[in-house]
């Protein structure tokens, strides 16, 4: 397998405190899902922050209301993602009724160039906290990397 060298400035995306967590951001599918998955996307967003992440969870988005219109959480999770340093996504994440999780990973891979993980593995970020500088090098585990 290649690795994958991505160089971030990551200071820039966390302003003058160096020291702040990155920021990792949940996505999955939603759609059809009972308890719209809320379950996998909390337990993933614990398991990012136990390793160090400030993990960005979209089930806490609108404090958990389902009943607003889809633009509605397209434009907050576009706001939030941008200011993400990786994405982290959950089973299913490309399923047929995964279309926010599926346009979340194309910006964020290609036009954001952030890291792309799987959920179930959270990386610790510990490289961030002492050089903020330092190229990440990431094993694609996404399935298009190469």
């Amino acid at each position: 397998m290649k690795r994958r060298t991505l160089t971030r400035d990551v200071t820039s995306r966390l302003g003058a405190e160096v020291n702040a967590r990155p920021k990792v951001y949940i996505a999955g599918p939603m759609t059809g899902i009972p308890e719209f998955n809320f379950p996998a996307f909390h337990a993933a967003a614990k398991a990012w922050r136990e390793v160090g992440w400030d993990a960005i969870n979209p089930a806490d988005a609108f404090d958990g209301d389902t009943t607003r219109q889809y633009r509605d959480y397209v434009a907050a999770d576009m706001a939030v993602l941008r200011q993400c340093d990786a994405i982290a996504l959950l089973p299913g994440w490309d399923g047929p009724n995964a279309r926010g999780s599926v346009w979340e990973r194309e910006i964020a891979r290609s036009l954001l160039h952030t890291p792309v993980f799987d959920a179930a593995d959270p990386v610790w970020p510990e490289y961030v906290k002492l050089n903020p500088r330092t190229p990440l090098s990431v094993l694609p585990r996404d399935p298009e990397a190469k």
